[in-house]
């Protein structure tokens, strides 16, 4: 019994051949050969001497043997063991990401890092990813998987699997759980109530310390911030509006005519008082 080739790698074409000698006087006679590996039947009765594995994988290493009988069963041989080892093409592959616990915004990079045999270092490889069982990369010669700015929908349980170009071996890495959180934003403008509370105080704009202070939503402070806008510009408005009527109507009074006309010839002597409205 013989294997070849007799150094074997993970996707490796494997052949074992069971070889036996008729004796001259009976050439004829008809032979049906089966395989085992570690006692277990792995080719039944055939008339094929050869045991095939087209792409060899870890789990086909082992101890074989094979027997042989004749067609009626009167005559039946084993082999003696021959030990068969594979070795591995590339290591399980390991996933890791730069960060386990993200927040909204941050630069996501995940890693599928492996090895590959000091044999075959220049076997190409393919790399591919999953986030909770879905494809969110397809297989390519890129061992990382990045998101440049990450929402809450990517985190989730990633996996990489790696293969061979003409998917002969193909392995899978353990799950890794990337976790996201809401971003916190702050803001640099603090609430009126605390200008107020503080001008108060000191009788003047207080001195904001953004270290030390407790900030309010900024979508509030905004909408705070537009109101009190709109109420300093529409009272200055109408402060304007009435100093100017004002002085309008201090300008432009309409005069009363008290008119008086004497009696004395045909002269008319008219007088005329002016009254504030």
């Amino acid at each position: 019994m013989k294997v070849n080739p007799n150094h074997l790698t993970e996707g490796d074409h494997m052949t074992i051949t069971c070889d036996t000698k008729l004796s001259p006087h009976r050439e004829t006679t008809e032979l049906q050969f089966v395989f085992y590996r570690n006692g277990h039947n792995v080719q039944g009765f055939s008339l094929d001497n050869t045991f095939q594995v087209s792409s060899v994988l870890l789990e086909n290493g082992g101890n074989y043997t094979c027997e042989v009988t004749t067609i009626n069963d009167t005559v039946r041989k084993r082999s003696d063991e021959i030990s068969v080892q594979v070795e591995e093409l590339f290591s399980k592959p390991v996933i890791k990401v730069n960060r386990n616990h993200m927040t909204e915004g941050d630069h996501m990079t995940i890693t599928c890092d492996t090895k590959l045999s000091p044999h075959r270092e220049t076997t190409e490889l393919q790399f591919a990813f999953y986030r909770d069982g879905h494809n969110v990369q397809g297989f390519s010669l890129e061992n990382t998987f990045q998101v440049p700015s990450v929402l809450l929908e990517n985190g989730g349980n990633y996996t990489c699997e790696v293969r061979t170009i003409n998917d002969t071996v193909r392995k899978r890495s353990n799950e890794i759980n990337v976790q996201m959180a809401v971003a916190e934003f702050q803001s640099t403008v603090t609430s009126l109530q605390d200008y107020k509370e503080e001008e108060r105080e000191v009788g003047q704009l207080p001195v904001v310390h953004l270290a030390e202070r407790s900030f309010e939503p900024i979508g509030v402070e905004i909408t705070m911030a537009l109101l009190m806008s709109f109420l300093t510009v529409g009272l200055l408005v109408f402060v304007f509006k009435s100093k100017v009527a004002l002085s309008f109507f201090n300008q432009h009074s309409y005069p009363t005519s008290s008119a008086s006309v004497e009696s004395s010839g045909n002269k008319k002597d008219m007088s005329y008082k002016y009254i504030d409205v």
